[in-house]
């Protein structure tokens, strides 16, 4: 509180005995000055009185004179008649005329009335001149007399200030005029001073919310750490204690008891190679054989069926070769095909750390590298799914839906295709009991889909894309990108259509100049675009929301509105509101005009003429004035009214400060910050290409069937098994299932 009681401890002045504050000191030579101004004006009033009374004394004077001559002609022509007068009563020559006697005699009477007019007009005149002697003479006094106290009262006024010339304030010894301009800067500065600290105080309080909104992030943090470690901590020991497990069985494994001999897992693992050698050894054998079964003892299977059955088998014994070879076939294609693309990350999504205007262009590539393989492969149109077909989307966008529908689909092929490779001889014990021997000896014939190796690629792969929840995690990521840099792009751009042709100013866009946010770090400030004109510096916040109606609410932060009701409050990505970003742009420029040598001078100049407006791109949403409650210089402008508010403002810029500003803002511009993005991977047509080979084989793999070809050798074998209720299943024969009531 201390901060405004600017007058509780003010030095006091002594002048003539008394003791003044610097207010009442300053206040009582402002009234000797004003007492002095009004003296100096009643002077100059009389001095213009006697002016004017001296203007009228001289009319008077010409008139006198005027008066005079014409008496002095009526008397001349008095004369003449008296002079040139005869005896003659008819006629007399006056001049070079002659007239009746009885004319000239009313003439003479007319000019002795006329002369005593005169007369009478110079008596009054005398008199009204006398009288303005006599006024001229009063008001000469009046002037002298007051010019004798004006001199007085500013003798007086002299020599009190003089009297003051010096004034002793703290032992500091110092004049008036120091005093009343050492005031004035003390009051300039306590009017300052007050400005931060309301300024600080509304940052102090910034600060306390903010401090504790990351105090309850940090908690929230800290707990989650907690439950992370204690989850950590039991798969740990969970871990040791089955490697502990493991560790203890190795050691009672390193010698095994094999019928009443011991032996190391090595010797073991050797008999047993050796023993598989001589088992497909007898297999081998076997099979030269006759491979006509032997018939069981007693079945239950009618002879008729029995015979159906062989026919089966031995038309699956004649295929079977063909069959391995197709299954060959197909395995080294989709071994060739899965060298070098059988990473975990193959169809991930990548994460990127880059610029927006770097993240743009990487989304605008390879988003129409997509685009073309979609329009060089139509059938894959399939890939889509329903409702995600639009051509008028983005390259981008149609790019991710169809990503998104092709890891779908090839996950789902490589999950169907290892479980048909693992149950390929697991279900022959299912075979009908009946020869049931020999379609165990098919079974050890039968080959895998899959090598040892084709199955690990593929588990690696599919183990990257398994994980549903984190796909659509990021596939929502990813689009939420697209989105945002999308609209914001396009919306900066209708800004630069619209100031293309601008020609009162400066236009730039894309700025990012040195900041330091809370943090102290150092960092910039990403601006979307600055007019420099006669009436100010604008700075733009260019915003592409979507919404009917669209306002800044009383926290500063753009709210809009759906048609049917819906608000959605936007805050970026550390939930800053929009009028906060609008002020950290406004630092960041009056920190750049304070690093230009020929700019910094006129800072306090410029600082009046810096402004912020809120550009809403969207047509069709209306801004709504902002409420009670809300600083009225924060409210969004339409790209419409864009122009007219620029050059409306009430601002004077010099015309040569203009190009010293824009110089001085371009000149501090650094790289553009970088953010985290989701995106396609590099080359993704090429990525998707070879994706596509790998589904194409695995979808043949899961298409063919041993049974195909036993129909092709025999048509009739698969409608007669079915009559005899029967069925085939690639290779062993069992009762069809009975139809469920």
């Amino acid at each position: 509180m201390g901060l405004f009681n600017r007058h509780r401890d003010a030095p006091q002045i002594e002048f003539k005995g008394h003791q003044y504050t610097p207010d009442a000191f300053v206040a009582m030579l402002n009234q000797m000055t004003t007492q002095f101004d009004q003296a100096r004006q009643q002077l100059t009033d009389l001095h213009q009185q006697v002016s004017d009374h001296q203007a009228a004394e001289q009319r008077l004077q010409d008139e006198k004179g005027r008066l005079e001559q014409q008496l002095a002609q009526l008397k001349k022509q008095l004369q003449d008649v008296q002079s040139n007068a005869e005896a003659s009563d008819d006629e007399i020559e006056v001049g070079n005329t002659r007239m009746k006697v009885r004319v000239l005699a009313d003439r003479y009477l007319e000019s002795n009335r006329a002369l005593a007019d005169a007369n009478d007009q110079l008596d009054t005149l005398s008199r009204e001149l006398s009288a303005q002697k006599e006024s001229n003479r009063q008001l000469k006094d009046e002037y002298n007399r007051k010019l004798a106290a004006y001199d007085g009262y500013a003798q007086q006024l002299e020599d009190q200030l003089a009297a003051a010339t010096h004034v002793e304030i703290d032992g500091q010894k110092m004049t008036v005029t120091e005093l009343v301009q050492h005031y004035q800067q003390l009051a300039r500065q306590l009017s300052q001073a007050e400005k931060r600290y309301m300024k600080s105080n509304r940052a102090l309080s910034d600060a306390n919310n903010q401090l504790d909104r990351l105090n309850r992030e940090h908690a929230a943090q800290e707990e989650a750490n907690r439950r992370f470690k204690d989850e950590y901590n039991r798969k740990l020991g969970a871990r040791d204690e089955y490697v502990r497990q493991l560790k203890d069985q190795l050691a009672e494994a390193s010698h095994i008891e094999v019928n009443g001999q011991q032996m190391t897992v090595a010797e073991l693992t050797q008999s047993y190679r050796w023993l598989t050698q001589q088992l497909l050894q007898k297999r081998t054998q076997l099979q030269s054989v006759s491979t006509q079964p032997t018939a069981p003892a007693r079945s239950s299977v009618p002879s008729a069926n029995q015979k159906l059955i062989d026919r089966y088998y031995a038309l699956v014994r004649a295929v079977l070769a063909e069959y391995q070879q197709a299954v060959a076939r197909l395995q080294a294609e989709l071994t060739e095909s899965l060298t070098d693309h059988h990473e975990s990350e193959f169809l991930q999504l990548v994460s990127l750390h880059t610029s927006p205007t770097n993240y743009q262009r990487l989304l605008r590539e390879r988003g129409q590298q997509l685009l073309n393989y979609i329009k060089d492969h139509p059938h894959q149109e399939k890939m889509l799914r329903h409702g995600e077909r639009a051509a008028n989307e983005s390259a981008p966008v149609r790019g991710l839906n169809y990503w998104r529908g092709f890891v779908d689909q090839y996950q789902q092929a490589v999950a169907k295709l290892l479980e048909k490779n693992l149950n390929v001889q697991k279900n022959f014990q299912y075979a009908l009991r009946y020869d049931k021997a020999l379609a165990q000896r098919i079974a050890g014939d039968m080959p895998f889909y899959l090598s040892a190796q084709n199955v690990v690629d593929l588990h690696t792969i599919q183990d990257g894309i398994s994980d549903e929840q984190t796909i659509n995690r990021d596939i929502e990521v990813f689009r939420s990108n697209i989105n945002a840099s999308q609209k914001g792009a396009a919306g900066e751009q209708l800004v630069r259509d619209a100031l293309q042709d601008y020609e009162h100013g400066r236009v730039m866009f894309s700025l990012n100049l040195p900041y330091q946010y809370a943090d102290g770090k150092d960092n910039s400030n990403q601006i979307d675009g600055i007019v420099i004109n006669e009436k100010g510096i604008f700075i733009l916040e260019i915003k592409n929301y979507a919404g009917s109606k669209i306002w800044i609410n009383r926290d500063g932060y753009a709210v809009t509105e759906t048609a049917d009701g819906r608000r959605n409050i936007h805050k970026d990505y550390h939930d800053r509101s929009i009028v906060d970003q609008g002020k950290d742009h406004c630092s960041a420029v009056l920190k750049a005009m304070k690093r230009d040598d020929e700019v910094s001078p006129h800072i306090r100049y410029l600082s009046d003429h810096v402004h912020v407006l809120y550009v809403s791109t969207n047509p069709h949403a209306k801004i709504v004035t902002t409420g009670a409650g809300v600083d009225p210089n924060h409210h969004f402008v339409s790209l419409a009214e864009l122009q007219e508010v620029i050059d409306g403002a009430n601002g004077k810029l010099r015309p040569g400060i203009i190009q010293l500003v824009a110089a001085a803002i371009s000149n501090q511009q650094k790289g553009e910050k970088q953010f985290s993005y989701k995106c396609f991977p590099a080359d993704p047509d090429r990525r998707v290409e070879q994706a596509w080979k790998q589904y194409t084989i695995m979808q043949k793999m899961l298409r063919l069937k041993l049974d195909d070809l036993v129909a092709r050798r025999d048509p009739h074998i698969m409608r007669e098994l079915d009559k005899a209720g029967l069925r085939s299943c690639n290779g062993f024969v069992n009762n069809k299932p009975r139809n469920k009531k």
